[in-house]
């Protein structure tokens, strides 16, 4: 099997955006543009002959042209084959760049050996330019692709995910079906999937430029067998302008999150599954209480992933969980057990030099959650209500971090979903020690009770001699001297010390474990409590201004300096929410506005409550 040089295309592709840098595209959106629309002409110029402008004759004998008006050309060329709405703008400064870019690009072209191979230059793309401010958050294909084997997806499936962003979900799924749809409200979004889609010879696409929110989607409720989606996060969102199907509460607005969740759900046929990408806060909060609670009645909750802080390469380092699903057919069906796995760090880490289908999925992940009813036997089989498990019953499952909760221990936590409320604890061992080290520890502690008992008949001679009384076995010995009564007493303060300095070791130990056992708990109630400070000061539904609160509190001086240690304990988080009305340097300003040493207003940041305080590395 062919494998791809992951570091040499990587390498290949910094030094196309580098060149892009240098003769001023610096923006994400239009250097992307410009690649997809090198890879398109290249790809047309190999699979169809009867184009006008080819690639060989742009390097060879149309140098003299204008730049910017070949480029038009050549785009018409593009719609004219492939479709519109494949390429965006972009604007070229030289001949010369153009014909450097191009070299790059065959380059890469040439070391892909495949056309389902060019999943892996967006691949590369996409985790580069999502972390600037504001850019679609990019989903790795590597997690796409374990998503879409664990739903068991295959060609009678109809795929759809109604926030599609950068469409890796949608890329993943093509080798099992070819029924999928996409639906974005960005249209950068829209134009990079269809871009991909088709470089990789899909070219029927059905992917829309829509807000799946609202009312217009209605259509396409209870038609998906298959929801794939990682949507966005912390937008409030009007309930009054969406679909019906999504009002399962009263409230006139609600996070952006769980708005798509519902509009899973009504996508979603009976029977459907799915997995949905969502906040940490969703799995933990009292705020989420009514939407899991609702979760549960709609759907059969399944498993819960919990993905590691960096798994999105995105400006917002998230902590986010992998909520997997399936629609009830009946009202009456209700979830009998959850799955939880913890996924570490270095498990996501992909460090290998090629691209292969092995190292495509997480493989361990995989093998957890297709054998997870077998676990799930030893898991409550092993279990006992009374009492904590004496080990770790998975025996496959070398890290432990995989975990059951039963459905009536999630209604008894209030449809907490929190891996870390269901983690397994170490049971305390009964260690009682080798048995020839207990021997040979009495046997040393009788030959010092021995030593002891001789020396206190000793002593109780001596004081008999000094009353002239005698004992029957009387030897006549000496009396001790002073050096010896001196150095039996500082033996016994220096065992006296040894034995509370143990005692105060194991206090000490005790304590520790009690510390950690405790620290979920600690880190909870400490993000209760900002939570209860801030909405002292702010009724509304709008993100919160932490500023403003930490003013009334403690002052101006010390405002800045107390929402940075909200942020270092992983309290606080800089808000995305792009509705928020910041008063401009025109506009009044009320009398708690933060200025600078000049006298001018400072733009504050928006913050809101955490989603990620419950990791203790964050301390």
């Amino acid at each position: 099997m062919y494998k791809l040089n992951k570091k040499n295309l990587e390498k290949r592709l910094n030094s196309l955006l580098d060149l892009l840098w240098r003769n001023g595209i610096s923006g994400s959106e239009e250097s992307v543009d410009f690649i997809i629309f090198l890879l398109l002409f290249k790809k047309l110029d190999t699979s169809q002959p009867q184009m006008e402008i080819t690639w060989t004759e742009v390097r060879e004998s149309l140098r003299h042209l204008p730049v910017n008006l070949l480029i038009d050309d050549i785009r018409r060329q593009i719609e004219q084959l492939a479709g519109h709405g494949l390429t965006g703008p972009f604007y070229l400064n030289s001949m010369g760049m153009l014909l450097e870019a191009m070299e790059l690009v065959e380059d890469i072209v040439n070391s892909l050996h495949s056309n389902q191979n060019y999943v892996y230059i967006f691949d590369i793309l996409g985790s580069t330019i999502s972390k600037q401010q504001r850019l679609t958050v990019f989903t790795p294909l590597r997690l796409a692709n374990t998503l879409v084997r664990m739903n068991e997806v295959n060609d009678s499936d109809i795929l759809v995910d109604p926030a599609c962003g950068m469409g890796n979900f949608l890329i993943a799924s093509l080798p099992f079906t070819r029924q999928i749809r996409g639906f974005d409200n960005n249209a950068f979004s829209i134009r990079l999937t269809n871009a991909k889609l088709y470089l990789c010879d899909f070219t029927v696409s059905e992917v829309s430029y829509v807000n799946s929110l609202e009312r217009g989607l209605d259509y396409a409720e209870s038609q998906a067998s298959v929801i794939l989606t990682n949507p966005p996060f912390s937008m409030k969102i009007k309930t009054k302008d969406l679909s019906f199907s999504l009002k399962f509460t009263s409230k006139q607005t609600q996070p952006s999150e769980i708005m798509f969740l519902w509009r899973s759900l009504s996508i979603l046929k009976p029977g459907g599954r799915g997995a949905i990408v969502l906040p940490e806060s969703f799995f933990f909060s009292d705020m989420y209480v009514e939407a899991r609670h609702i979760l549960f009645k709609e759907a059969l909750v399944d498993g819960v992933i919990s993905l590691p802080r960096g798994m999105f390469k995105s400006s917002a380092q998230l902590k986010t969980s992998v909520l997997l699903f399936r629609k009830k057919e009946s009202r009456t069906l209700n979830t009998e057990y959850v799955w939880f796995y913890e996924m570490d760090s270095s498990e996501f880490s992909q460090t290998e030099d090629y691209y292969s289908e092995e190292e495509d999925t997480y493989q361990t992940m995989l093998s957890a959650w297709f054998r997870r009813n077998q676990d799930a036997d030893q898991w409550f089989k092993a279990k006992n209500e009374n009492y904590s498990f004496r080990s770790y019953p998975l025996r496959s499952a070398h890290s432990k971090n995989i975990t059951f909760a039963s459905f009536n221990e999630i209604v008894n936590q209030k449809y907490l979903l929190s891996v870390t409320n269901y983690s397994y604890i170490e049971p305390e061992p009964d260690n009682y020690g080798d048995p020839q080290n207990l021997l040979s520890e009495v046997l040393e502690l009788e030959e010092q009770i021995t030593e002891e008992l001789r020396h206190i008949i000793d002593q109780t001679r001596w004081i008999a001699d000094q009353k002239n009384q005698e004992f029957p076995d009387d030897k006549g010995d000496e009396l001790p001297t002073s050096n010896e009564s001196a150095l039996k007493e500082k033996y016994f303060h220096e065992l006296i010390i040894e034995i509370e300095r143990k005692e105060r070791k194991q206090l000490m130990n005790m304590q520790l474990k009690i510390i950690k056992t405790n620290l979920g708990w600690f880190l909870n109630e400490l993000a209760d409590w900002q939570l209860k400070l801030l909405y002292t000061f702010f009724k509304s539904h709008q993100p919160l201004a932490a500023h403003e609160a930490a003013k009334r509190i403690i002052g101006v001086q010390s405002a800045l300096q107390t929402i940075l240690l909200f942020e270092s304990f992983g309290v606080l988080e800089r808000t995305l929410d792009k509705d928020i009305n910041i008063p401009s340097y025109d506009e009044k300003e009320d009398t708690d506005t933060v200025f600078d040493r000049q006298g001018n207003p400072l733009l504050m940041d928006r913050w809101q409550p955490a989603i990620s305080y419950m990791e203790g590395e964050n301390l």
